[in-house]
């Protein structure tokens, strides 16, 4: 008699856990920001209020979030990445400070740092991104530093590396008809990523 009011409570354990893990999985909250989702096709997406979208990683569909913030969110709908000029994300609590991110082939989802008439300056981050509530944007897992111009993406490395010879030797070459950034990549010192961000604003 012990032995089957032993197997009677571990089943009924085994069924309030499972239930109980169940119950967990439907409440999920996503990590989601408010955002604007502009499409190739000219159409745009508002996702603010009741729609929120998730800060895309890697090369993955982006998600739009039906009643953020509530356990009656859920997945809206998903847009490939080659569907999207561009997405702008920002804090709810921080509307001000917005983030540009944009998809690029055979790299994948990256934060538009700086964008200038002749380049643009991006940071990968290799585990996707996080939107904290006073606006500031953080980069999850391995960084990289990458500058866009004339079509053609160069790779620069982690963002706390320090600017040597080597690296200023090749931004020479990429600017060499541009006087101005070419008298600034002589001097320049520090970070790598202070020091690309500079460029595209340099006159």
């Amino acid at each position: 008699m012990t032995k089957f009011i032993r197997t009677i409570s571990l089943l009924l354990l085994f069924l309030f856990a499972a239930g109980t893990g169940g119950l967990l999985h439907a409440m999920k909250i996503y990590n989601s920001n408010c955002g604007m989702v502009y499409l190739c096709s000219g159409d745009s997406i508002v996702a603010d209020g009741d729609l929120n979208v998730v800060i895309p990683k890697k090369k993955e569909k982006l998600k739009i979030i039906e009643h953020p913030y509530s356990a009656e969110n859920k997945i809206l709908q998903q847009q490939e990445p080659s569907a999207i000029d561009s997405l702008i994300v920002w804090s709810r609590t921080a509307p001000g400070r917005r983030h540009t991110f944009v998809y690029i082939n055979n790299t994948g989802w990256c934060h538009l740092a700086e964008r200038g008439p002749e380049s643009s300056v991006l940071c990968y981050g290799s585990k996707g991104y996080y939107c904290s509530g006073n606006g500031g944007l953080w980069y999850r897992g391995k960084g990289e530093m990458l500058l866009l111009k004339d079509g053609v993406v160069h790779r620069f490395g982690k963002p706390d590396k320090r600017v040597d010879a080597k690296m200023r030797r090749r931004l020479e070459v990429l600017f060499c008809d541009n006087t101005a950034v070419q008298e600034y990549i002589r001097s320049a010192r520090g970070r790598c990523d202070k020091v690309l961000r500079a460029i595209p604003h340099i006159k």
